[in-house]
This record gives C-alpha cells, structure tokens and sequence, in this order.
C-alpha cells in the first residue's frame, strides 16, 4: 500500500508516492475468517504461534528466536485480546513486551524477535559456505542443520503434516555466501519472501545443546528440523 501526498509550490502541483512502513500495516485475521486473539500473557507456543499469524496476515518478513518453557497456561477465564486491527508494530510490541527476555527489532525488511542478553547463541555461529539454486524450503531445511555437526548432530524432522502448500512449495535461490546463521536465514526469508524463520532452545541453553529450525510461510504451512547440535 502506498500513500499520497500532493506537494504545491509556485503554482504547480505534484504527487509522490511514499511507501507504507510494514510497520505501520494492519493485522488482519488469519486465517481469512479467524480474528487473532489470545490470553496474556502468552505461553512459549502461543507467543510463538500469534506472531505467525500476525506476520502471516500483515505480510511481513520474520525471524524469531525462542526458548521453550514450562510457564503456567492463562487462567481460562482471562478475556482474549484482539491482535486483528492493530497494527504490525504494536501487536508485535505488545506480544513481547507481554514476554519478559525478549526484544524485537526492524532489520530492513525483515522484523526480529529475539532472546534479549543471552551469550553464546545459535544465530551467531558462522557459516562458511551456503549456496541454493531453485530449492524448495524441504530441500534446504536438512543441509542448513548439517552446516553445525554433521557428524555428531542427531537429527530428527518434522513438518505440519500435510503435504507443502504452494509457497511450501516455491523454489528459489540464494547466491553463494557466508555470514552467521542468522544472516544464511535472513537472505532465505528474502529470497523467498513470504516466510518467517524459527530458531528454538528447546531446553535450556548450555554449549552443544541440540536446536531446531524451522520455516512457516505466510499460509500456514511448516516445517522444522530438530538435533540440529551447534
């Protein structure tokens, strides 16, 4: 969406397009006919589940970095909290602000959410070498976990279920690179450019303490790869 503004000077007139902030974009419902709602403050699932879905109807790229956790469920009789009808930027704020250890960030087109002050994390580690050519989120997810230990890692899989959706099904390609794991899934989210990254401690976060990877694409497929030892 693009906004206009009308400049006048001197007599003359002239209209500029200036781009909407992603941002500044509404969450709608999502899927199309479910309004966006939960009790606060969220657990580990629905933090992680909401900003799916929030990002997912907004069409906003993604990364997110997260713990598991055994944190009590809201009492059931807690009201909903809408998130549909906000916009971008204050559903995420309020979503993790909801989560103490988190904080979230704009990086150019992509929004992060990521664990705050802890040392030593998955996303920092270095890649030397990643390259895909017309490749599929199932056929890039098993090569991006053996990067780490390929030879120690003991690596599970899992997706959604059913089979790739459309968008689980796009190709695209990322050009040869090297940079941190965080950077290899920054330039996947753009090269296929309707995804959100995951990256999970699924326990607490001590040296060669296996993580899992995963991708959800804006509608609602997933896949995630798990044992993936740093």
């Amino acid at each position: 969406m693009r906004r206009l503004i009308a400049i006048l000077s001197a007599g003359t007139s002239a209209v500029v397009l200036v781009a909407q902030s992603p941002l500044d974009r509404l969450v709608g419902a999502f899927p199309a006919d479910q309004v966006i709602e939960l009790q606060l403050p969220p657990t580990s699932f629905w933090f992680d589940h909401s900003l799916n879905r929030i990002a997912s109807s907004a069409q906003v790229l993604m990364g997110i970095e997260s713990v598991g956790d055994s944190q009590k469920q809201p009492d059931p009789s807690d009201p909903l909290l809408a998130l549909t009808g906000m916009s971008f930027r204050d559903a995420v704020d309020l979503l993790v602000n909801a989560r103490p250890g988190y904080s979230w960030r704009a990086d150019g087109d992509i929004v992060h959410v990521l664990l705050a002050g802890r040392e030593g994390r998955a996303l920092a580690l270095p890649i030397d070498h990643f390259a895909v050519e017309k490749a599929t989120l199932s056929e890039v997810i098993h090569p991006l976990c053996e990067t780490f230990q390929p030879s120690t890692s003991q690596r599970g899989y899992a997706g959604s279920g059913p089979p790739p959706s459309p968008l689980g099904q796009r190709r695209f390609t990322v050009s040869t690179m090297r940079g941190s794991l965080m950077q290899v899934l920054d330039a996947i989210a753009e090269a296929h450019g309707a995804l959100i990254w995951h990256v999970n401690y699924p326990g607490p976060m001590l040296p060669n303490f296996p993580v899992s990877i995963g991708f959800v694409t804006f509608d609602g497929w997933g896949i995630r790869i798990d044992g993936c030892v740093p």
